[in-house]
């Protein structure tokens, strides 16, 4: 993934345009991208240009994308079991995601912007917490599985949330599950106050907004002003 989306959607006031027509477009714009980032989750990671050209000229990167991910969808496919337990098919599917293609954490290089990068984190193996899961979620919701992302403050986790069940899952720690009694313990060791976002499922946007601002602490760090600057641009369209 690379970032581009603020130069895409030209987002600057142009130096001939009032304030007002300004306005419009920007809700305009602010408003198609929602709407691409709801309806074509992985691909809003990805954008479809020439520069994603692969070497041999068959292959833009949101393919490649796509590719890795059905290879691992398949082989959970091939053991998953729809009538198992909730557990017993998360417990399937961590076997497949963590032993067999060996995904983890990066604690090597923690600020690395390729941490939230989905294409890199595919490729390497290698992620921050929010990346991981949404690796995850995306093999899992295509077994019909009913995992969702969660927005725990400094954590990304998931859910698995059904009629029946609740109960969530770590990404970031090899797929552990856990309990709703682990978050209330979690948020009161933080010393904050409860919050039901803090338990439920959190939708694409909000997803993708964490990932942005996840790029933006990276870019920060390395001190590249101008991706900073960029991603700021794309974070006030979309809030």
């Amino acid at each position: 993934m690379r970032i581009s989306f603020g130069k895409m959607m030209n987002l600057q006031q142009q130096d001939d345009e009032d304030l007002l027509t300004y306005v419009k477009r920007f809700k305009v714009q602010r408003d198609v991208l929602k709407e691409q980032i709801g309806s074509k989750f992985l691909d809003s990671f990805t954008e479809w240009s020439e520069e994603y050209k692969s070497v041999d000229g068959d292959a833009t990167e949101q393919e490649k994308l796509k590719k890795e991910v059905d290879k691992i969808y398949y082989e959970a496919w091939l053991t998953h079991r729809p009538y198992a337990s909730p557990f017993d098919q998360v417990k399937n599917l961590n076997q497949i995601i963590f032993d067999k293609f060996n995904f983890t954490r990066n604690v090597q290089n923690p600020n690395t912007p390729s941490n939230s990068m989905i294409n890199v984190v595919v490729e390497s193996k290698r992620g921050n917490p929010i990346a991981l899961c949404i690796v995850y979620m995306l093999v899992a919701q295509r077994l019909k599985m009913p995992v969702f992302g969660v927005n725990l403050p400094n954590l990304f986790v998931l859910t698995y949330k059904s009629d029946e069940t609740q109960f969530y899952i770590n990404a970031f720690n090899r797929g552990m599950i856990f309990s709703r009694t682990d978050i209330d313990d979690y948020i009161a060791k933080l010393n904050i106050p409860t919050n039901t976002i803090f338990y439920e499922p959190c939708n694409h946007l909000d997803i993708v907004l964490r990932v942005l601002r996840n790029l933006t602490m990276s870019f920060e760090y390395l001190g590249d002003a101008d991706k900073v600057a960029e991603l700021k641009d794309v974070l006030k369209m979309l809030s």
